[in-house]
């Protein structure tokens, strides 16, 4: 869908306004363009190095959507227009700028766009191809999550709706002018990774558990509002040991969306027109059963739910799945009415719009296991307003039977299905679940469902599919959802010897492909201190190697198509973090070596269709 929207996309059409004059002035208009073209050559010819083109290649893409494109991009930063100059930044057509949610969102609720327009504006007066945004913290104070400690500021919120708002915003604001996102800088580099130790993160969270809410919100909420914007998984490395081999596993692990680790989920379906849609759920808990259950969803909420049966005897695994569709908290009592007559009571709060599974053979909430063969348990379930409920019971029955089921069900059409149960991945049992949605269009014309997910942290995104006319549909919950769903592109950052660059990313698209994702890889972060580290024998003209065939190169060969250069210029002498200076110019303007590097491919490598010379 996005593929054939993105030539309408609102930034396609700045391109086309700006580069295609009206016909009434069209003769004038390519007079400017000649003129332009003529400079630009100039240009090329004056500042190219020696042996060089000479010149940039022709428009050879002026029509090709952003996704598609090839391009070298550079990381730049707000001074960059006093500090390169004007005869340099016209070699800078691709940009990367950081978006740090602090910057935006500067009061609960109020947005404030202005620092980062005017670093726009002046991207744009300088020329740019496509601009990509990486959506990143620090996270505004009264969002930090105290169970991170000093790591909230790089965390995930207190409340992650509010990402999503931010997410939602941001691209409103500059769908005419941003063509990639990426959600989160090296999200990898988390509160345990190989460096952590020496205060060093990237993300306050753990990235197996805590990223993917991130990027679920972050992929729904940017596709909302730019439908035809490229949204980019960060980047999952968590080492920088010197072998294109070691560092792939977090890819290995979050792309296998089976036996990654798993989310608890409550799902809404409105649809257009009234469709029937059913739930089966396949598991292996611990290696001691296969078993699975399908359940029609219920169609209302309700403030009471009663359960027949489930059983906490040894074989049986009993679940009660709760899910809060309302804005509001809801205050639950669940009554277990036991077979040997020691009735539980326990009183808990769902959150708003959030999804809550209790095991009943556990302690906590439920009435944890029993040897006894009278344990066999009727639920009740008050709310304090409408919920959903489900009891789905895994079982293996004298060791001759290993099944599942699930109470509550309906058959006839509605334009509304609610479902209480929902896992996708690993349990925290280590339950291996496999969820999938079938749903069903009786009607001769098209309808369209809308499935809002209800997560365990009270967050919220929905997914549109298109259900053709007498038709069905299955749904794989873990891909829909989980790292394959919620990303178009993924990015790597391949730190380490630049004649590893080309294997290291060889390595993560094949580890990609092993587990059927099919997402272009991008290197969103790529570069080489330059001569400020001294501990490994770099030169200057060891990262101008970096920057041209050895690293670069070995990019492009490898099958890269797309590669952001951190970073512009060097920050001023002693304010490096970690002592290095990346820039391909020095703190005062001055080019590094390496800038020839990346103007050479700039010589080489196509020009597209100019974004707008201002925003908005």
């Amino acid at each position: 869908m996005a593929a054939d929207c993105r030539l309408h996309s609102r930034k396609e059409r700045c391109r086309q306004e700006w580069c295609r004059p009206s016909m009434k002035g069209k003769a004038v208009g390519w007079f400017l363009i000649t003129v332009f073209a003529i400079m630009l050559i100039t240009v090329a010819i004056l500042t190219g190095p020696a042996g060089s083109q000479g010149g940039f290649v022709e428009a050879q893409g002026a029509e090709t959507a952003a996704a598609d494109r090839t391009l070298l991009g550079l990381h730049v930063f707000p001074e960059f227009n006093t500090k390169i100059s004007r005869a340099d930044r016209a070699w800078i057509k691709n940009q990367k700028v950081e978006v740090p949610w602090v910057y935006i969102e500067t009061g609960p609720g109020v947005y404030d766009f202005s620092y980062i327009d005017a670093f726009v504006n002046r991207i744009l007066e300088g020329g740019s191809e496509s601009l990509l945004f990486l959506l990143n913290g620090p996270i505004p104070a009264w969002e930090r999550d105290p169970q991170y400690g000093s790591m909230a500021d790089r965390a995930p919120p207190l409340n992650l709706n509010d990402w999503y708002r931010f997410c939602s915003k941001v691209a409103e604001h500059y769908a005419s002018v941003v063509d990639y996102y990426e959600i989160w800088n090296e999200p990898g580099w988390d509160r345990d990774s190989s460096v952590s130790g020496l205060g060093v993160y990237h993300f306050g969270g753990q990235v197996e558990t805590d990223y993917l809410p991130l990027l679920q919100l972050g992929y729904a909420a940017i596709k909302e509002k730019d439908p035809t914007a490229s949204v980019f998984c960060g980047a999952l490395m968590y080492n920088l040991i010197d072998d294109p081999d070691t560092g792939q596993q977090n890819y290995a692990l979050l792309f296998d969306d089976v036996n990654r680790p798993g989310q608890d989920i409550s799902m809404k379906i409105d649809a257009d027109k009234p469709i029937v849609a059913d739930r089966s759920v396949s598991s292996n808990d611990k290696g001691a059963w296969n078993g699975g259950h399908d359940t029609a969803g219920v169609v209302a909420p309700q403030t009471q739910w009663n359960f027949a049966r489930g059983s906490a005897r040894p074989g049986f695994n009993t679940w009660l799945c709760l899910g809060n569709v309302q804005s509001t908290d809801a205050n639950v009592g669940i009554d277990y009415l036991c077979g040997d007559g020691n009735n539980v009571h326990k009183d808990l709060t769902v959150g708003a719009e959030c999804s809550l599974t209790i095991a009943v053979n556990e302690t906590a909430l439920g009435i944890g296991q029993s040897n006894s063969t009278h344990d066999d348990v009727s639920i009740k379930v008050t709310s304090s307003q409408p919920i959903v409920a489900g009891c789905p019971i895994y079982f293996d029955y004298n060791n001759a039977e290993a099944s599942g089921q699930e109470a509550i069900g309906g058959s006839a059409p509605q334009t509304t299905w609610y479902f209480a149960a929902g896992r996708a991945g690993f349990s925290i049992q280590k339950s291996l679940i496999q969820e999938q949605v079938s749903l069903q269009n009786a009607n001769s014309d098209s309808a369209i469902a809308t499935m809002t997910f209800m997560m365990a942290k009270g967050e919220q995104f929905s997914r549109q599919i298109l259900l053709a006319g007498s038709s069905r549909i299955t749904l794989n919950i873990n891909q829909l959802i989980g790292f394959h769903g919620s990303c178009d592109m993924v990015a790597v950052h391949p730190y380490r010897s630049p004649k590893f660059w080309g294997p290291f990313y060889t390595n993560v698209v094949n580890t990609l492909r092993g587990l059927g994702a099919d997402q272009e890889v991008v290197v969103s972060e790529v570069g080489w201190p330059s001569h400020a580290d001294r501990s490994a024998g770099f030169s200057e003209q060891y990262q101008a190697d970096a920057i041209g065939a050895l690293g670069i190169g070995g990019l492009f060969n490898a099958g890269c198509k797309k590669i952001w250069i951190f970073r512009d210029y060097d920050e001023d002498p002693g304010k490096s973090w970690d002592g290095n200076y990346y820039g391909l110019f020095n703190s005062v303007g001055k080019p590094h070596p390496a800038w020839s590097s990346y103007v050479s491919w700039q010589q080489q490598l196509p020009r597209y269709a100019p974004l707008p010379p201002s925003f908005p």
